[in-house]
């Protein structure tokens, strides 16, 4: 159950977010309200799912999963759900986030298994005790910063 379940890094000192934000991620800063438009949302998770690339979700400080798992609703009905139990990604169920305005960058062709098994979902938050629901919902994953200097 463990590994079906996407990663929460709990982070108190930010410098995970501050890294992966860093890496060739699309990184979503959920305290931004032009990073949370849905149409934003929805080229960030079709990007990462087209060219296997992870997808991260800063929650920051704030609980701000509830907002997010909104956001996932207002881009298609039951894609919260959909995503967070890795079902988007079986029989080609992602093609239903394509719009005829996409360009053919994203064509149903321009998706490929070998990118698609790259793909990554991550929450970050800086939030040292999280809700229980997320702790259910995702793995959560605790960063131990060293004690002392290095």
């Amino acid at each position: 159950m463990a590994a079906s379940r996407w990663p929460l890094v709990i982070d108190p000192s930010g410098q995970a977010a501050t890294f992966l934000r860093y890496q060739d991620t699309n990184y979503v800063d959920t305290v931004n309200p032009d990073h949370m438009q849905p149409e934003r949302i929805r080229l960030a998770l079709l990007g990462a799912l087209r060219y296997g690339k992870p997808l991260v979700f800063d929650l920051r400080e704030v609980d701000l999963f509830p907002a997010v798992q909104r956001q996932l609703e207002a881009v298609q009905q039951g894609l919260a759900q959909e995503l967070l139990s890795r079902r988007l990604l079986e029989q080609d169920r992602y093609l239903s986030l394509l719009r005829p305005t996409d360009g053919p960058e994203y064509g149903p062709t321009q998706f490929q298994e070998s990118r698609l098994a790259q793909f990554r979902l991550f929450f970050v938050t800086q939030v040292r005790w999280p809700p229980a629901e997320q702790l259910q919902v995702l793995l959560p994953v605790q960063v131990q910063l060293p004690s002392g200097g290095l």
